[in-house]
């Protein structure tokens, strides 16, 4: 069994927002971090701010470990996408429920350049 995941890198890149703005499913802006442990090669998780929307991670899952405040393992084996809330209202927080659509949450979108 492979150790935790480590985001070594985390690099902010820009995605047309039209490309994330599917919804949500109870599973699961924009980065790119890679994910290693000691025996793999680097694997790429994108996390993506969707317009108004949550937080989309997609990519190797496999090796990424999400915990709650406890320090408690959330599942995301087997899962290619996970949406985490990012508009406070969620009932399965950190998941994404759709509420962001029910509220009219609006979100700032544009990545500002550090300059």
């Amino acid at each position: 069994m492979a150790g935790p995941a480590v985001i070594d890198d985390l690099a902010i890149s820009s995605v047309p927002a039209e490309r994330y703005t599917s919804g949500c499913d109870r599973a699961a802006g924009t980065s790119a971090a890679h994910v290693t442990d000691d025996r793999e090669a680097p694997m790429t998780v994108e996390i993506v701010a969707t317009k108004n929307g949550p937080y989309l991670l997609t990519g190797d899952l496999s090796q990424l470990e999400l915990r709650d405040g406890d320090g408690q393992l959330y599942d995301v084996q087997g899962k290619r996408r996970v949406f985490l809330c990012r508009c406070g209202a969620s009932i399965t927080k950190p998941f994404c429920d759709g509420q962001h659509s029910k509220i009219g949450f609006q979100a700032a979108e544009a990545a500002v350049s550090s300059g």
